[in-house]
């Protein structure tokens, strides 16, 4: 998709709190987004007669998200920056990919089964390399008979 939806940035989002300051009509909204970065909105009253905490916290709501759109519009245009525009391109791009990962997977590895993990999940990592492997030299050859 080439446009960031509210849908998508309700998404990002972990976890949200309110806060109401003491002796105040101001309303903090936290979101904790799935990353871990926190956006704060924040919201107040004028007449303490006329404050409605529902309100408050809907408007501090507002304001935190309108604070994850930039950076989720930023993140978009990252993306789509850097898609390839070519057949052979795409392919380059999922070599660079697979060999991230292979990477990865490999040091992992060589770090030693871990505690806890079963034998056959130990056992299935390492095929998983193999067939990571295969598939690198399988992109690498596609890109050396490039017509």
């Amino acid at each position: 998709m080439n446009k960031v939806t509210p849908e998508q940035i309700e998404s990002v989002i972990a976890k949200e709190e309110y806060f109401t300051l003491p002796d105040s009509t101001v309303t903090l909204c936290s979101l904790t987004l799935v990353n871990g970065i926190v956006m704060v909105g924040k919201s107040a009253c004028v007449d303490p007669a006329n404050y409605d905490a529902a309100l408050g916290e809907k408007y501090a709501r507002e304001d935190a998200i309108r604070q994850i759109w930039p950076l989720e519009g930023y993140l978009l245009a990252e993306k789509l920056s850097k898609q390839p525009r070519t057949p052979k391109g795409r392919v380059e791009l999922e070599l660079e990919e697979v060999r991230e990962r292979f990477a990865g997977l490999h040091t992992f590895i060589s770090n030693g089964q871990p505690t806890g993990m079963s034998d056959i999940q130990w056992d299935l990592l390492h095929e998983q390399r193999q067939h990571m492997r295969a598939y690198v030299q399988v992109l690498e050859t596609r890109l050396e008979n490039w017509e």
